[in-house]
Protein backbone atom coordinates (compact mmCIF):
# COMPACT_ATOMS: atom_id res chain seq x y z
CA UNK A 1 0.00 0.00 0.00
CA UNK A 2 1.43 3.56 -1.00
CA UNK A 3 0.54 6.15 1.48
CA UNK A 4 0.30 9.84 1.15
CA UNK A 5 1.97 11.67 3.60
CA UNK A 6 1.03 15.55 4.53
CA UNK A 7 4.45 17.15 6.37
CA UNK A 8 3.79 20.92 6.88
CA UNK A 9 3.54 21.62 3.24
CA UNK A 10 4.73 18.98 1.45
CA UNK A 11 3.28 15.37 0.48
CA UNK A 12 5.96 12.00 0.56
CA UNK A 13 4.87 8.94 -0.65
CA UNK A 14 5.79 6.05 1.64
CA UNK A 15 5.00 2.60 1.76
CA UNK A 16 3.35 0.22 4.92
CA UNK A 17 0.15 -0.08 6.59
CA UNK A 18 -2.30 2.53 6.90
CA UNK A 19 -2.08 4.60 10.15
CA UNK A 20 -4.65 7.34 11.77
CA UNK A 21 -4.94 10.78 11.32
CA UNK A 22 -2.43 13.14 13.50
CA UNK A 23 -0.47 9.52 14.30
CA UNK A 24 3.52 9.79 14.44
CA UNK A 25 5.18 7.07 12.66
CA UNK A 26 9.23 6.56 12.36
CA UNK A 27 9.72 6.10 8.24
CA UNK A 28 12.61 4.45 7.17
CA UNK A 29 14.11 4.73 3.35
CA UNK A 30 10.39 5.14 2.02
CA UNK A 31 8.50 2.34 4.30
CA UNK A 32 6.44 3.00 7.58
CA UNK A 33 8.60 1.30 10.57
CA UNK A 34 6.07 1.59 12.69
CA UNK A 35 3.92 4.11 15.04
CA UNK A 36 6.30 7.08 17.32
CA UNK A 37 5.31 8.27 20.70
CA UNK A 38 3.67 11.03 21.72
CA UNK A 39 6.17 13.34 23.35
CA UNK A 40 5.56 16.65 25.10
CA UNK A 41 7.13 19.70 23.13
CA UNK A 42 8.61 22.30 24.69
CA UNK A 43 9.58 25.98 23.20
CA UNK A 44 12.34 27.27 25.09
CA UNK A 45 13.97 30.89 25.00
CA UNK A 46 17.93 31.06 25.09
Amino acid sequence: MILLIRISCSVIAVKGESVGVGEKVFIEKGEIKGTAPSLAQYEVEV
